[in-house]
């Protein structure tokens, strides 16, 4: 009976686990991840819970069941995917926050700092996770930013002219006046 209970557990954890694979807080514009993480979070650990009594009953018939290493696996990535979404949601917040600062008061020097800091920070993260499209994502959003932030730098510059602004808007396409309500954004 142990044997037969601990088989069919063993097929529902790698169903279980092919669905995980697929949940939203994988990809980076996943709109509720916390939300989903709760949900999943708490389907683990029920399965962990029949797991523990599948593995006490076979403890004491001593009859040998599978290491089901699934679960675990989906328990060590829901752990990654939490820490990981923390990371997303500082940076998100700081380049929210940066965007609506005026024109005349963005500290690139600062912000430059905050990204590089970010970058250092989101390398130091488990590797297992740069597989991931939030991973990527979250990367990329400070990858692009620092490159932004360079870009601000130089039109800080005093000796830029109507002109070269005028040059800029043909450019890019996007017309904009420079005054004292213009932000970062």
């Amino acid at each position: 009976n142990i044997r037969k209970r601990s088989a069919n557990f063993d097929v529902r954890q790698h169903e279980f686990r092919e669905e995980f694979r697929k949940i939203g807080p994988f990809m980076y514009t996943c709109e509720d991840p916390y939300e989903q993480l709760d949900v999943y979070h708490e389907r683990i650990a029920s399965m962990e819970k029949e797991m523990a009594t599948l593995l006490d009953s076979a403890g004491l018939f001593e009859v040998n069941v599978p290491d089901f290493k699934q679960i675990k696996q989906c328990r060590k990535e829901i752990i990654l995917l939490k820490t990981l979404w923390d990371m997303v949601y500082i940076v998100r917040t700081s380049v929210d926050d940066w965007k609506t600062t005026p024109w005349l008061a963005i500290n690139v020097e600062q912000m430059d700092m905050d990204c590089k800091k970010f970058s250092k920070d989101i390398r130091t993260l488990d590797k297992e996770m740069r597989a991931w499209d939030t991973y990527s994502g979250v990367e990329s959003t400070v990858k692009n930013m620092l490159t932004s932030l360079h870009a601000v730098a130089e039109l800080q510059n005093p000796a830029i002219r109507d002109r070269h602004w005028h040059q800029l808007m043909q450019a890019t396409g996007v017309r904009f006046s420079m005054d004292e309500s213009t932000t970062l954004a």
